[in-house]
Order: structure tokens, then sequence, then C-alpha cells
């Protein structure tokens, strides 16, 4: 579970690089298209400004939202596993009792050869 939200989270970031590069690119291209012809003219117009400070605007908040969506995935994974097994109260739990491995098998086995003497025999011990 907490490899899928990972998985999920790199892939998330790799297409908020990929979608930043994507929205620089055209405006880089435009911006190399629209230089002046006259070297002397260094001054941008008010319409390609307003242009560019609104994208401007437009990817920060993407990134914004970007870098929330990954918190969230990321705030979100981290309480996943403590909330898949609801808890019980005590008093309704069975209690386990913990039993070295040897004795374990050697109660196994004893049962297993009453069972066995029972088919065998018909009886019980």
């Amino acid at each position: 579970m907490i490899r899928a939200i990972q998985i999920i989270v790199d892939q998330t970031i790799a297409v908020a690089f990929i979608a930043l590069i994507c929205l620089f690119s055209p405006s880089t291209a435009m911006a190399q298209d629209a230089a002046p012809s006259s070297p002397s003219s260094n001054y941008v117009s008010r319409a390609e400004y307003d242009k560019l400070k609104a994208e401007h605007e437009a990817m920060k908040q993407e990134l914004d939202a970007l870098k929330a969506t990954v918190q969230q995935m990321t705030a979100a994974a981290a309480p996943a596993p403590a909330e898949a097994a609801p808890k019980k109260p005590i008093s309704e739990e069975k209690q386990v009792v913990s039993v070295p491995p040897e004795a374990a098998t050697e109660e196994l086995r004893q049962e297993v050869e009453t069972l066995r003497h029972c088919r065998v025999y018909g009886t019980q011990r």
C-alpha cells in the first residue's frame, strides 16, 4: 500500500515537472519570435507583459495545487495503516498467550497422538 502511494507521488511529481516544461517552452519560443527587429528597442509592450504575467500566475496556481495534492497524498499515506484495522475493546478480543515454539510443537504432537489413538482404537484417552 505504501509502495503504491510512493509510486503515485513520484508519478505526480514527474507529471508536474513535465507540465511546467511544456508551459515554459511555448512562452520561450514566443519570446524569441517576438524579439524586436531593431536592437535599440529593448522594451516589452504592455500586452506582452500582461500576457506573460497571466501565464506566470496560472503556472504558480497550478504548481501550488500540485504541491497541495502531493502533501495530501503523503499525509494520507501515514495514517492509512493505522486506520486499516479498527481496534476493539480488550474485553471483546480474544486473549493471545505467547507460547515458545518448542512447547507449542510438543502440544500439537500430543494432540495428534490423542486423535490417532481415538481413531485407531475408537476410544478417548
